[in-house]
């Protein structure tokens, strides 16, 4: 009989235990291509940093989420990437504090798509192109962050540009000319 209990009890524990996590529930809340910067602010508040209007950090109980937007359509701003009205989502990266398996969080990785670009062949993107969402499983199997992008059935375009730069790159360089900017600053104050 105690036997019994215990697989029911493991058995319940295990279920309850794969079940999809809030965190990654309230994230699913908000979409690429349709969601707005008034959207993520009104669910996860006001950013904790952002180096850019167009890119918010939020530092979060489990994790930080990164939520880039779009620079507007591409007629009017030459570095827009996709032809979508300025301040809607276009990228959300989610990096857990700490790595877990992705079946204690009820992600289940069979038959998505598989790369390794770095860290051998054991670190893996997952990738299911429709919806638009990737998982990075490093090289000891923890999931270490999802990214929720454009779907490979989404009707929206990418601005044919020269310079084919990503969002996260665009605001890397505005962030790198910023703090270049300030560093200059500050080293003037201290030489006066």
């Amino acid at each position: 009989m105690r036997m019994m209990l215990f697989v029911l009890l493991m058995t319940i524990g295990a279920a309850a235990w794969a079940k999809e996590p809030v965190w990654l529930r309230e994230i699913k809340t908000i979409v690429p291509f349709k969601s707005t910067r008034d959207d993520v602010v009104r669910r996860f508040g006001q950013p904790s940093w952002s180096a850019d209007p167009h890119f918010n950090e939020y530092i979060l109980q489990r994790g930080t989420l990164s939520v880039f937007y779009s620079r507007g359509l591409c007629s009017q701003n030459p570095k827009a990437q996709f032809d979508v009205p300025e301040f809607v989502v276009v990228t959300i990266e989610f990096e857990l504090k700490k790595p877990r398996k992705p079946k204690h969080l009820g992600i289940n990785l069979t038959g998505l798509e598989a790369s390794h670009p770095f860290d051998g062949p054991k670190a893996t993107f997952y990738s299911n192109k429709n919806p638009g969402i990737t998982y990075f499983v490093n090289s000891r199997g923890l999931l270490e962050s999802v990214s929720f992008h454009i779907s490979s059935g989404s009707d929206v375009r990418a601005c044919k540009r020269e310079d084919a730069r990503t969002e996260r790159e665009i605001i890397r360089e505005t962030w790198r000319n910023d703090s270049t900017t300030v560093r200059a600053s500050c080293t003037s104050d201290v030489t006066r």
